[in-house]
């Protein structure tokens, strides 16, 4: 869809012939920056349906007009799998065709053919999903990519590509470079799916950490969002870096490390946040599955 007017309702539907979808509406974004809201969360990939739609039918009754939602990868478990992809879809089948998603692939949406060492993305990503096409390569063509909001720039890193292809890596780093030099939002918020700090025993994200937290803190980013281990995580490591946070909607859970830069952790708990962003402060609510305040912060600019 495209020539849309700013700050407007449109309604569409899809079909064919004698067979169409119900009308269904959403808002564009205002050309100016204004107060907005959106959701945020990690990993769903396990019983997808079952039990990890009940926190994103809860973050949509939070956050009913949230203008996009937010998701650090992982979405299903194994990549190129119609079943589970379904059960994605049908979480919340009409909020899910109301809202925008800003999607980041997770390990689990790239997979190794038999008898193949560099991993491919499943096919199903760039079929059905619409993203934008402003990233660095073909090669990262609907992962990496940049979306101006209201004030706020969002950036979606692919972070599978940074580890496995060192060519890709550059091509990240240098266009991310880019996006954040050139940058007319006041606010700016980063999400991919590995951790730059890690939450899970056994892991660290330092060899992350090397490539891409000079830029987060030369450039000022305020906000790195980030899934992939299974616990929940949030704290500013240093003082003028930006606030790193881990979540996790699903199931699935693992043991926390021993870790000294969080302000809050947790294991055990599946929850989402809820971002609010006013021209002068943005507010993280965190929440439980079952709506119960889990955790919450506020960074201010004057």
């Amino acid at each position: 869809m495209k020539g849309l007017k700013p700050a407007t309702v449109y309604v569409y539907r899809v079909g064919s012939g004698g067979v169409w979808s119900e009308w269904l509406q959403f808002r564009t974004a205002a050309a100016t920056p204004e107060p907005f809201t959106f959701l945020y969360f990690g990993d769903m990939q396990n019983n997808i349906l079952i039990e990890a739609s009940r926190t994103l039918r809860m973050g949509f009754r939070k956050a009913g007009d949230a203008a996009f939602v937010i998701h650090a990868g992982d979405l299903i478990n194994r990549a190129d799998n119609d079943a589970e992809w379904g059960e994605w879809f049908d979480m919340d089948a009409h909020r899910l065709a109301e809202t925008p998603s800003l999607m980041t692939p997770g390990n689990h949406e790239y997979m190794k053919p038999q008898g193949s060492t560099p991993q491919m993305l499943a096919p199903q990503w760039r079929l059905q999903f619409t993203l934008p096409e402003n990233g660095p390569s073909d090669m990262l063509t609907e992962t990496v990519y940049r979306v101006d909001y209201q004030g706020v720039r969002i950036i979606s890193l692919d972070a599978d590509m940074i580890d496995e292809d060192p060519q890709a890596a550059r091509d990240q780093v240098a266009w991310l470079e880019r996006q954040l030099a050139d940058n007319p939002s006041r606010w700016t918020v980063v999400f991919l799916h590995y951790p730059l700090y890690s939450t899970a025993r056994g892991r660290s994200g330092e060899e992350l950490r090397a490539v891409l937290q000079p830029l987060f803190d030369r450039y000022h980013v305020d906000l790195v969002l980030a899934g992939h281990d299974h616990t929940y995580g949030r704290g500013r490591p240093h003082d003028q870096g930006p606030v790193y946070m881990v979540s996790n909607v699903g199931p699935k859970q693992y043991p926390l490390g021993d870790l000294n830069w969080t302000e809050r952790k947790a294991s055990g708990v599946q929850v989402f946040q809820q971002v609010e962003v006013s021209a002068a402060r943005l507010t993280m609510r965190a929440f439980t599955m079952d709506g119960a305040p889990y955790d919450a912060f506020q960074l201010d600019k004057p």
